[in-house]
């Protein structure tokens, strides 16, 4: 029995020593650099880290902007072709179907084309009125064939035929985006075809 005793006061002996041990080395490893730069992120770390971050946020919202700026002045761009395409095709098409061209006469330029749709029916017109290009019955309704956002800035018919029998009106047009003086897009197109009567 008495060497149990003996035994069981050495084991708890042993026991308090290992104990004592385990938290020097806890201790030691607690306040060793090591530790604590493996326990999280240094001051400097955080920065570089944050820094990087904060460039690369700032590259994709840039590209962003970019693309957003892209497409607007796509945008732009396809509403002034647009609007210019349009003026010329119903000028063209006036032109063709005419029965008369009565503007401008016979070898001269004229910044109105005035026609008539049957020999004994009313006038039409062809007009820029401050950048916006209407066609007008004489006496009747008027329609807009450019945008709100398009100015014709030049638009100028030109009777190129030898005779007044068969006309051969040279359509030039040239638009600009309506709000080019805001500094937003400087954009313009000018156009230009040949249509004769039939």
């Amino acid at each position: 029995m008495a060497i149990r005793i003996l035994e069981y006061e050495n084991f708890e002996l042993f026991m308090n020593i290992k104990k004592i041990r385990i938290f020097a080395v806890f201790r030691r490893s607690i306040t060793c650099p090591s530790f604590r730069q493996r326990r999280g992120f240094t001051l400097i770390e955080t920065i570089i880290y944050s820094i990087f971050i904060i460039m690369v946020i700032g590259l994709f919202a840039d590209f962003g902007v970019r693309v957003g700026d892209l497409r607007n002045k796509v945008a732009v761009m396809k509403s002034v072709s647009t609007a210019a395409g349009a003026v010329l095709d119903a000028a063209a098409l006036e032109i063709r179907q005419s029965a008369e061209i009565i503007e401008p006469p016979v070898g001269a330029t004229s910044t109105s084309l005035v026609f008539k749709r049957t020999s004994d029916g009313p006038e039409f017109e062809i007009v820029n009125t401050d950048g916006v290009v209407f066609l007008n019955e004489n006496g009747g309704a008027s329609t807009e064939l450019t945008g709100d956002d398009v100015v014709a800035t030049n638009l100028i018919f030109s009777n190129l035929s030898a005779t007044p029998r068969r006309a051969s009106i040279k359509i030039d047009i040239k638009t600009e985006y309506r709000y080019a003086g805001g500094g937003i897009y400087d954009y313009s197109m000018e156009l230009g075809t040949t249509a004769g009567q039939r």
